[in-house]
């Protein structure tokens, strides 16, 4: 019983004791050392204490070993602790993964109102100086054109008539009424109209009524001239007549 009893006690005494990290490199050789010269074989006959004293030694050996180890462990966990890098916590990595995409969100937002304020901000076009001065400028322009337009049909008109083409004349007086109903020249070629008719058939009928819708027209004389009598076919505006240029159509 008293060698159960001081196995007992080593045992516990062993549980109990925690070896430093030292143990290993200072403690396990003298220890070792010291149980070897202890260890001498034993007479089987010397007893049951003596197996059992024995059987303590080498039970104080594995002891031994089991701290060197248990040293050993804490010496390599310490320096596995010191070599590899600590764990980032998850709830760090998340919060900096957050505040980089707040940053670059609040870059994307500050570059388009960027974008779109130099989309806003763009140079006014200058404004027209004087489009009143433009649009008189054009409408003078298609006017003078209108009128030349005008004056090339009566001369042409005119022409046919003095070369005693009648009937040619009447076409080129018919494009100038459908083309300018109310155009410069108007008068005039109501007037050439009824000189035709009087070259063909003197009609001073003619003459009396374009005297009663133009009273006091210059070529109301001219027409009863040429109406009343055998009409030569000449016929030349009045001096007041609107002409493009000084021209004037009996010219």
């Amino acid at each position: 019983m008293n060698g159960m009893n001081e196995l007992s006690r080593l045992l516990a005494t062993g549980r109990a004791v925690t070896p430093p990290p030292q143990a290993a490199q200072v403690g396990l050789p003298r220890l070792l050392g010291a149980l070897a010269t202890q260890a001498a074989p034993l007479p089987v006959a010397a007893g049951a204490l003596h197996l059992w004293s024995l059987a303590g030694k080498w039970i104080g050996v594995g002891f031994a070993v089991g701290l060197a180890a248990a040293g050993t462990a804490s010496v390599l966990a310490s320096a596995m602790s010191t070599t590899l890098p600590a764990a980032v916590p998850t709830s760090a990595i998340n919060a900096r993964s957050m505040a980089t995409a707040n940053v670059a969100g609040e870059a994307s937002i500050r570059s388009n109102a960027t974008s779109i304020e130099r989309g806003r901000v763009r140079p006014a076009a200058p404004p027209n100086s004087s489009p009143a001065t433009s649009t008189s400028a054009i409408g003078a322009d298609i006017a003078a054109r209108s009128v030349a337009e005008e004056l090339r049909l009566m001369k042409r008109a005119k022409q046919e008539l003095d070369a005693s083409r009648p009937h040619l004349a009447k076409v080129w007086l018919s494009e100038h009424a459908q083309r300018f109903p109310k155009g410069v020249f108007a008068l005039e070629r109501e007037a050439l109209s009824i000189l035709i008719q009087c070259t063909e058939r003197p009609q001073s009928e003619l003459a009396s009524e374009f005297e009663h819708r133009h009273p006091g027209s210059p070529m109301v004389g001219q027409l009863k001239r040429q109406c009343g009598s055998s009409s030569s076919g000449s016929f030349s505006t009045p001096a007041n007549a609107p002409a493009l240029e000084g021209e004037r159509i009996g010219d």
